[in-house]
């Protein structure tokens, strides 16, 4: 048996991956049907349904990446919703092979590739989206994916991962922000601006060939430029408003009924920045409303909007507040990020010498970071990056040295 999994472990941990993910949906989704799903799952559901009955047509409010993929996957489910759910976890679950890819390829240690990716498989987070409807279940492994084919030296097909960041961005236009945190782990690793120059260049037509189209697309619908979507205004209002601290913390029922809270560090459609009669306004002038209120009440409040910042950054990572979402929220989030946070710091003050090596485990941290200072900490958005930070942490825990720097 130890032989077979040596031969072929990558598939075995996929397997592994799906067996506790199907147990998850069984969980988490019984019983399954449109009246349970969050508002965000409706709304990509709705949108898929949509195309899946040949409606077709052009949302510049979020880029359709997800959305189409969805109606695709919806309409190989012969339109039945629990069969969608299976295959997207499906999908989902090549997040523990490509964390034992990643891992191998840059710490090359079959051990710490193996652990990582078994972690990865139990990892409370990643299961409880992995039985969704969310975009993350295809946005994960595809930023596991772009990491991994990023090349170590010099010649090596740089469009590939380019490529990749910008079907990400159309999937989830947060994956923008990384561009530039892109371009740094390539210069990191390159060693030198000089070599790492030509690199970068193809990761960027890469990522320009795939988005672009869509940019033409939604410029054309919006009759002005829009590179990626026309919602990056709300996703900052939402988590910076007075309402959020006008209410404080609060338990709201959803539809799903689940019970979730809301507060300081989270996101609400209700930010008061639009009179009522406003919201019917077409969404480019919305907000340019919603911009210049946004911009005023920062302005006449700075110590509100610090402290509303900073209570986002505070929930990404799991530090405050510790027991507004209940005992649950409390062991399998909060306790598990602090520990992985901690471990991966250690990690990377143990392997100080060979920091630049690893730059691509740990510099999605503080581009998830960046993501929550746009839009809110939410734990969702940090999946992928929790994985990295679980590959650093498995590291330190299992091995004294990791991969010997390559020269480009």
């Amino acid at each position: 048996m130890k032989k077979i999994f040596c031969k072929h472990p990558a598939l075995y941990l996929y397997i592994l991956g799906f067996i506790v993910a199907a147990a998850a949906i069984l969980f988490l989704r019984t019983p399954l049907s449109t009246a349970n799903l969050d508002v965000d799952e409706l709304f990509y559901f709705t949108i898929a349904k949509r195309l899946a009955a040949g409606d077709f047509f052009v949302d510049i409010y979020r880029p359709m990446g997800f959305s189409t993929s969805l109606a695709i996957i919806y309409l190989i489910a012969g339109k039945n919703l629990w069969i969608t759910q299976i295959l997207l976890t499906m999908l989902a679950t090549t997040r523990v092979p490509l964390t034992y890819f990643l891992a191998k390829k840059i710490v090359r240690k079959d051990s710490v590739a193996t652990i990582s990716a078994l972690i990865t498989a139990m990892w409370p987070i990643s299961l409880f989206y992995s039985a969704s409807l969310y975009s993350e279940t295809i946005t994960v492994p595809l930023f596991l994916l772009m990491l991994t084919t990023l090349p170590r030296k010099r010649e090596g097909n740089w469009l590939l991962p380019g490529a990749l960041l910008g079907i990400l961005i159309l999937f989830h236009p947060m994956y923008t922000l990384f561009i530039p945190f892109a371009f740094l782990i390539i210069w990191m690793e390159q060693g030198s601006f000089k070599i790492a120059v030509k690199p970068i260049a193809l990761c960027f037509l890469g990522c320009a060939f795939i988005i672009l189209p869509w940019s033409v697309i939604a410029s054309k619908k919006a009759s002005s430029f829009v590179m990626i979507s026309v919602n990056q205004v709300d996703a900052l209002a939402g988590s910076l408003n007075p309402v959020l601290i006008q209410r404080g913390y609060q338990h709201q029922n959803l539809k799903s009924g689940k019970s979730v809270w809301v507060g300081p560090g989270k996101w609400t459609h209700e930010h008061g920045y639009l009179e009522k009669e406003e919201e019917n306004l077409p969404q480019i002038e919305k907000n340019a409303l919603v911009q210049k209120r946004l911009l005023e009440w920062v302005q006449n409040n700075p110590k509100d909007a610090l402290y509303l910042q900073t209570a986002k950054l505070a929930y990404l990572w799991g530090i405050y507040p510790l027991f507004v979402g209940g005992y649950k929220h409390f062991i399998f989030g909060n306790i598990p990020i602090l520990l992985l946070l901690a471990l991966s710091l250690m990690a990377c003050y143990r392997f100080r010498n060979e920091i630049l090596t690893l730059s691509r485990l740990w510099m999605p941290l503080f581009f998830i970071c960046l993501v929550s200072q746009i839009s809110w900490g939410s734990w969702r958005y940090r999946q992928s990056v929790d994985i990295c930070l679980i590959i650093l942490s498995t590291l330190y825990l299992f091995s004294s040295k990791p991969t010997i720097r390559e020269k480009a």
